[in-house]
């Protein structure tokens, strides 16, 4: 018994987690969009219930302001929390490779579930299939997100001679304020 509530307690926190992610507004809004891929470009059903619930979303915000203007906010909030989170991702090689491999296997596993689960008009099958999209596109996201990191972090810093040439050329970024000066005032 206490090994069903230890797995319960682990699931749920990892969903509390998910939920209260930085990343997941942008995961949610893109989530959607995948979804209404698949539906509608792939014909896969299953996997239409993000799609459904986003475009119940615009149609009510058709109607009330006030949901237009929490939807355009939410989605708008999502971007610079996506920034932070980018920012705040902690990134090794092993981890990049680690999360490509759990991406594929997971999306793997449930385009897999997807061609031997043939499409019913059941809500069991479309909420199981909701949630097996969240975690593949979860953990897509994921290493998608730890690569640009992983590339950001390796990305080799200009040396002396290449600053020098950028100093010559005016870019006063580089330069301190006293050099910018001086630069701007050498080209009068």
């Amino acid at each position: 018994m206490s090994n069903q509530d230890d797995g319960l307690a682990q699931m749920t926190a990892g969903l509390v987690q998910l939920v209260f992610s930085l990343l997941f507004p942008i995961l949610l809004v893109t989530l959607c969009g995948v979804s209404y891929i698949l539906v509608f470009g792939f014909h896969l059903v299953q996997f239409g219930l993000w799609a459904y619930l986003a475009m119940q979303a615009v149609a009510y915000a058709k109607g009330n302001t006030w949901a237009a203007l929490a939807l355009t906010v939410f989605v708008i909030a999502s971007l610079p929390l996506a920034k932070v989170a980018f920012r705040e991702h902690a990134t090794r090689a092993s981890g990049v490779i680690g999360g490509w491999v759990a991406a594929g296997v997971v999306s793997g596993g449930t385009i897999w579930l997807a061609t031997a689960w043939p499409a019913e008009d059941s809500l069991v099958q479309m909420i199981v299939f909701a949630f097996l999209l969240l975690a593949a596109w979860g953990s897509v996201c994921e290493a998608i997100m730890s690569t640009l990191k992983l590339i950001a972090q390796n990305r080799p810093q200009p040396g002396p001679e290449i600053v020098e040439a950028q100093k010559a050329h005016g870019d006063a970024q580089l330069a301190g304020e006293a050099e910018a000066l001086s630069l701007l005032n050498s080209k009068k």
